[in-house]
């Protein structure tokens, strides 16, 4: 019985150890799902060396290849490229977007609007998204990182956007962000960063409460099916 209990305990470790806060994950940059467009200008850029732009970005959202599947995320700096790497969990975003400019560090209050951002969208990381609404999330998630002031404005302010492949991509991004000003919505808990201090940093979803307990109910039968074997 003793060793049926270790083997259960063993089957539990590789999942879980795959999401707690000090795991790492090996990820190979697969691509964009759409090729939507926008024009990027942040103004204190030059300022710490770094491209301020204007300059013409991809929105979309995109996936990455690990041993055990994959995952979609978004980017969370608008001034790194994404790439390979090895990632840091980072469900708190203690650690991203640090690495690039001292102002991306997220404060609690950008990582509640981060929050109240996803929580507007049903499944934000699903491939199955509108293309569009995708895109505008990405812009929301940028202009809540750099931007300084104190309201969220897609077309000015530290950080602004323009010349989009689809207007209609700056426009949903706008109506994200308004009831983001607005405190209105409920926030989407379920988000995580992954931070790598060489290539992009990103943000996707941490696993959904059913996967939990599907995993829990597969356990409680391996325990069940020990027992029937004895």
């Amino acid at each position: 019985m003793k060793r049926k209990s270790i083997v259960t305990t063993l089957a539990f470790l590789p999942f879980a150890a795959v999401f707690s806060e000090a795991a790492t994950i090996t990820a190979t940059y697969d691509g964009v799902l759409y090729n939507n467009t926008v024009t990027r200008t942040i103004l204190d850029g030059p300022t710490y060396g770094l491209p301020g732009g204007p300059a013409n970005l991809t929105v979309s959202l995109f996936h990455f290849n690990t041993s055990d599947g994959g995952f979609y995320a978004y980017c969370i700096e608008p001034q790194q490229g994404v790439g390979n790497g090895t990632f840091t969990l980072d469900p708190t975003f203690s650690l991203v977007p640090g690495n690039i400019h001292p102002s991306t560090t997220l404060t609690p209050a950008k990582i509640a609007s981060l929050k109240l951002l996803f929580g507007q969208v049903v499944n934000p990381f699903s491939p199955t998204l509108d293309q569009y609404v995708q895109a505008a999330l990405q812009v929301g998630i940028w202009e809540i990182v750099r931007e300084t002031a104190s309201s969220y404005q897609v077309a000015s302010g530290n950080v602004s956007f323009s010349a989009a492949s689809n207007a209609s991509i700056l426009t949903i991004a706008q109506g994200f962000l308004n009831n983001v000003n607005n405190n209105v919505g409920t926030p989407n808990d379920g988000i995580m960063g992954l931070y790598n201090s060489t290539v992009q940093d990103v943000v996707t979803n941490t696993p959904e409460p059913e996967t939990w307990l599907l995993l829990g109910m597969g356990l409680i039968a391996v325990g069940l099916w020990g027992r029937k074997a004895e």
